[in-house]
């Protein structure tokens, strides 16, 4: 009895043996596998966080927004008066621009400057300076002559569309209103709390000398517009 009794334990013993080298043997296994699952790994979670930083990189070096006077300036409905001011005027220096207006349906692309001077109506359009800034909310009044940029509002309509640029990017406006009115009419400069451009010239766009009255066309941003 003795004798099976210690060939029994010596059995136990080695299977426990066994199944501490197997689990052993387990265990460094799967560390091994881990390990080289790492090591594969990395260079991928790497070459992602490479791009992930180029990729930042790239888009941090895009150059600012600019703006520029348009090419193609369409005189064809301009006096001989106004082409020649046009003319004198010269080029602008970049840095002058406040922003351009553009009203596809007539074919129009003109500068924006601040303030009515002379010399910013030979050139281009003028921003009048107390009513809202190009990129704010508001009443923003704009001016031109009726012989020369504002000469196609002559034919501008109500659902036209009209887009500023500026250095803060593009807004766009739907004409919603026309009227003419007389020059001590300057309600049409009032202060509004939503976006909308005043576009004012003279009128009759044809008239020989100082032209009565004055061609209000109003418009108003685009999501805003689709309200009226």
């Amino acid at each position: 009895m003795g004798a099976v009794r210690r060939s029994n334990f010596c059995l136990l013993f080695f299977l426990s043996r066994s199944a501490q080298v197997f689990l052993w043997s387990i265990g460094i296994f799967l560390l091994s596998l881990s390990a080289h699952q790492s090591l594969l790994q990395g260079p991928v979670a790497n070459k992602s966080v490479q791009q992930f930083l180029h990729q930042a990189s790239a888009e941090s070096a895009v150059a600012p927004p600019s703006l520029a006077v348009p090419a193609s300036i369409d005189t064809r409905l301009w006096s001989a008066t106004r082409i020649q001011g046009f003319t004198k005027a010269g080029e602008s220096a970049a840095d002058e621009l406040i922003g351009v207006m553009s009203i596809p349906g007539l074919g129009l692309d003109a500068p924006i400057y601040s303030g009515a001077t002379d010399d910013n109506l030979d050139r281009g359009l003028a921003w009048l300076s107390k009513t809202a800034a190009l990129d704010s909310v508001g009443n923003t009044a704009i001016a031109g002559h009726r012989d020369s940029f504002f000469r196609v509002l002559k034919d501008i309509k109500t659902g036209d569309g009209i887009a500023i640029t500026t250095l803060s990017g593009v807004r766009r406006y739907r004409v919603t209103n026309i009227q003419i009115v007389l020059p001590s009419q300057v309600e049409v400069l009032a202060p509004t709390d939503h976006s909308q451009l005043t576009l004012i010239t003279c009128y009759p766009f044809y008239f020989v000398g100082s032209a009565p009255e004055r061609y209000i066309v109003t418009a108003t941003e685009d999501t805003l517009a689709q309200l009226h």
